[in-house]
């Protein structure tokens, strides 16, 4: 597993842009929708983190990004946040959402944010409209799927219609990627193809560059396997796959050994795949200004 690669990632800066007074918001809701049938699970999220200033100055109007559950997939739909601080809601064109806070802190002084997040759960993958299908089975930093050993190993393996060969790969990597224990550092398909091991993020990487590399739309996922109400620790976080089959992405999970089922288990709050794939901004916790700490509790 990876500790909060993406998902609950806090960046703190401090920036001219961040001086300006922020609306006093607490709470953000999705757009009114119909969607109790769609996905009539229901469940509440909560996560927490400090942000401490272990310096003899006062850190004005530090900007804290934390993720919150991606907005929509075909297995869930994020509702209503709310936090113990004004915050701002943004969202990428993926569906990515982050919270950004205003802090300023005192020396040696620390404060706590909490994020509570309602999230409806799907029983069967829902349809959804494939907007940007090339990034979906384009090669990307973690993802080389141009790579020739990749390549062999895609078009030896069987199958003819989308939904078996994903089946396909899912069986092979779950059998030929050992378990090969906690790193910190994303390694990516090609590492985990050439050295047989990973963990929970290699295997998703491998299988997403296989099924890219058989034509099939895939994308690594970000976050938490729960069936209840939760309380998010980093050492909960996981990744898995999705393919885009029959006009609805499907979980993909060799590191479990799952393929399309128990999708209202899986709380997604980050895709991977995308611009900044390959930046700070997929680490557990990155801080820009070395002032300031920032973990999660």
């Amino acid at each position: 597993m990876r500790s909060l690669i993406v998902g609950l990632l806090l960046l703190v800066s401090t920036s001219p842009a961040a001086q300006a007074k922020r609306p006093a918001v607490h709470e953000r809701r999705a757009p009114v929708a119909k969607t109790e049938n769609a996905y009539p699970i229901e469940r509440h999220v909560r996560y927490s983190f400090s942000v401490r200033n272990p310096a003899p100055v006062l850190v004005g109007a530090a900007e804290v990004l934390a993720f919150a559950p991606v907005e929509r997939t075909s297995m869930q739909r994020a509702g209503a946040i709310t936090a113990s601080q004004p915050f701002e809601l943004r969202r990428d064109v993926l569906g990515n959402q982050t919270l950004r806070f205003v802090v300023t802190l005192p020396p040696f002084a620390s404060r706590v944010i909490s994020v509570d997040a309602v999230v409806r759960f799907a029983e069967t993958p829902q349809a959804e409209e494939l907007r940007t299908r090339q990034l979906f089975l384009a090669s990307a930093p973690y993802v080389q799927v141009d790579d020739p050993a990749i390549q062999r190993v895609a078009v030896n393996l069987g199958g003819t219609q989308p939904m078996d060969i994903a089946a396909g790969i899912e069986r092979w990597v779950a059998d030929h990627v050992r378990e090969g224990g906690y790193v910190v550092q994303r390694r990516g398909a090609r590492l985990a193809l050439e050295s047989g091991r990973g963990d929970c993020t290699e295997r998703a990487d491998l299988f997403v560059a296989l099924a890219r590399a058989r034509g099939i739309p895939a994308r690594t996922m970000a976050g938490f396997v729960i069936d209840h109400d939760a309380v998010l620790r980093a050492n909960g976080y996981h990744n898995w796959a999705e393919a885009y089959v029959d006009g609805a992405w499907r979980l993909a999970d060799p590191d479990k050994g799952v393929l399309g089922s128990s999708p209202s288990q899986y709380l997604a709050m980050r895709v991977l795949d995308g611009e900044g794939e390959d930046s700070p901004a997929v680490r557990y916790v990155s801080v820009s200004d070395a002032t300031l700490v920032a973990r999660l509790e």
